[in-house]
């Protein structure tokens, strides 16, 4: 409890620094928050929600307020945007499952960070992603379905006003396949009446849920998780090796003397990029004083 506590203190800091730093219009603060995330060993997951996501939601709330101008608001979104980018490229994609997704914001929706998060999820889950951005055309997106073969389209849906552009994108799929199988369709967004679509056919509704996405983009196209993907499961791993040296007060290099490691191993690890050998996951869970069960599970 009292790591997780500190965690999440340690990612509300990051965050507010982050927030300051777009607000600043401090390009380097900017990118040493995001570095000191990714440095701490938080997952991608964390720095998306935690830190970019909790961040927008705050720029929302002072532009909403008054507190800021439509040019700062547009100004933290495109730097939050580039940082996804670096974020998206530290940390491992699942091994390729076959599948391709287009992902984008249907014609009339203006937001698409939201959007840019699922499928950077997606990609790090091991899918073919394509990412159309905002206020895509109902016709052209059909037509570039049907001519990428895409096996599922995710869509961003901000308003009930949107609820027709939906109903008429499944309509077109449907007639413009025929005897075809069209492609699943992933719905998520804010607007409440996106309900009407849950007892759809081919359908799935998640709202604002970046995990359900993963889940349900995966039950729509008949893939199952089987147990933890192998990059999820390092990452997890990571974290909890990071927890257990913080809550003795140890650097890096003090954990990796303890243990006969590399320092530079012992980061890969903290960070979710280092499959450990037996070997090195015993040497870890003698030095924390635990058995390699508790390590592992």
């Amino acid at each position: 409890m009292v790591n997780e506590l500190n965690n999440s203190q340690d990612i509300s800091n990051i965050t507010n620094k982050f927030v300051d730093a777009l607000i600043k219009r401090d390009l380097l603060g900017i990118e040493n928050s995001v570095e000191e995330a990714i440095k701490n060993g938080f997952s991608a997951h964390d720095i998306y929600i935690n830190v970019f996501g909790s961040s927008q939601a705050k720029i929302g709330e002072m532009w909403h307020e008054g507190l800021i101008t439509s040019a700062m608001e547009h100004f933290a979104t495109e730097s939050t945007l580039a940082q996804m980018i670096k974020v998206s490229q530290s940390f491992s994609t699942s091994k390729r499952n076959g599948f391709k997704v287009i992902v984008a914001c249907v014609e009339g929706n203006l937001h698409s960070f939201g959007a840019r998060i699922v499928a950077d999820f997606l990609r790090l889950d091991g899918w073919e992603v394509e990412f159309l951005g905002a206020d895509t055309a109902s016709g052209d997106l059909i037509e570039f379905a049907q001519s990428g073969q895409a096996d599922l389209i995710a869509l961003a849906v901000s308003l009930d006003e949107q609820i027709d552009v939906v109903e008429d994108i499944i309509h077109q799929l449907n007639d413009t396949y025929q005897k075809y199988k069209a492609p699943s369709i992933l719905l998520g967004g804010v607007a409440p009446s996106l309900n009407k679509f849950e007892s759809y056919d081919n359908c799935s509704v998640v709202y604002t849920s970046t995990h359900n996405a993963l889940i349900e983009a995966r039950r729509l196209v008949g893939l199952t998780y089987s147990g933890t993907v192998l990059s999820h499961y390092l990452v997890i791993l990571g974290k909890k090796v990071h927890e257990l040296r913080k809550a003795k007060n140890w650097s890096q290099s003090d954990l990796a003397s303890k243990c006969g490691l590399d320092r530079t191993y012992i980061s890969a690890v903290e960070h979710g990029k280092q499959n450990l050998t037996i070997g090195a996951a015993v040497k870890l869970s003698d030095s924390f004083g635990i058995h390699l069960t508790d390590l592992l599970s």
